[in-house]
């Protein structure tokens, strides 16, 4: 799909998930954000899949916060869904 915002692949046994906005310099978005999410989830469902690598296209590797698109991402920790997927790669698992 065109405005897939991320791409997932697995490559031997690392899964490879790249941030896939360079006109944003891979902002965090609301829609990088939850393609984020969704790669992850497929990265550690997969018994195949021993690390996970996350990669930006473009110039940039992330710019941090999409300030113009954000959406409904919130302030505290628990209405920011980015800080669900910081704990998930600390952890290693779905939530």
């Amino acid at each position: 799909m065109a405005d897939e915002v991320t791409r997932y692949e697995r490559r031997g046994a690392a899964g490879w998930i790249t941030l896939a906005s360079p006109a944003t310099r891979n902002a965090l978005s609301t829609a990088l954000v939850s393609g984020l999410a969704a790669k992850l989830d497929a990265a550690l469902a997969d018994p195949a899949v021993r690390a996970v690598v996350i990669t930006g296209e473009g110039a940039a590797f992330c710019a941090g916060a999409d300030l113009k698109n954000r959406g409904a991402m919130g302030a505290d920790e628990k209405g920011n869904p980015f800080v669900a997927i910081l704990r998930q790669m600390r952890h290693g698992r779905s939530p």
